[in-house]
This record gives C-alpha cells, sequence and structure tokens, in this order.
C-alpha cells in the first residue's frame, strides 16, 4: 500500500543525517540559549516558530493555508503580544 519510490543508494543516508544535524543543533541552541533569554521570551520564540514554519511552507513551496491555520496563527501572534506586555 505504502511504497518508499526508488531513490539513489546515499539519498537516505545523507536525509537521514541532514535531520539529526538539523535537530542536534536547533535543541541545543534552545538549551544555550534558554538561560540567556530567560524562560518567558523563550517561550515566546518557540511559540512563533510554528507560524514561521506556516509563512515558510507558503512562500516556499507553495502549500495552501487554510483560513483556521490563519485565525490560529493571530491567535499565537496575540498571545506572545500579550505575554510580553504583561507585568513581570
Amino acid at each position: 500500500m505504502w511504497a518508499v519510490p526508488p531513490q539513489p543508494a546515499g539519498a537516505c543516508f545523507s536525509s537521514g543525517t541532514l535531520n539529526l544535524a538539523k535537530s542536534g543543533t536547533a535543541i541545543t541552541s534552545t538549551f544555550v540559549l534558554l538561560p540567556k533569554l530567560g524562560a518567558v521570551n523563550n517561550a515566546a520564540v518557540l511559540n512563533f516558530e510554528p507560524i514561521a514554519v506556516l509563512g515558510l511552507a507558503w512562500a516556499i513551496l507553495g502549500q495552501a493555508v487554510a483560513p483556521l491555520q490563519i485565525a490560529g496563527a493571530f491567535i499565537v501572534v496575540g498571545a506572545i503580544a500579550w505575554m510580553g506586555t504583561g507585568k513581570r
């Protein structure tokens, strides 16, 4: 039912290595920057990430964006702005 299309010999290894490197870099960066940014600012950055991915998928890959996704993005941006203006 689900079949993987034939690929060059090193494609799976290259893809796996690239994904591992990206994930490792992202997680390491998060733990290095967390003490410098603080928990509140880091939460804002991490909550903005899905919106950035949504925008990049639309701009680069041409993926369709549903109205519900746009509404969700506005809710997230509003919550981040509200967190940023709150008293600490």
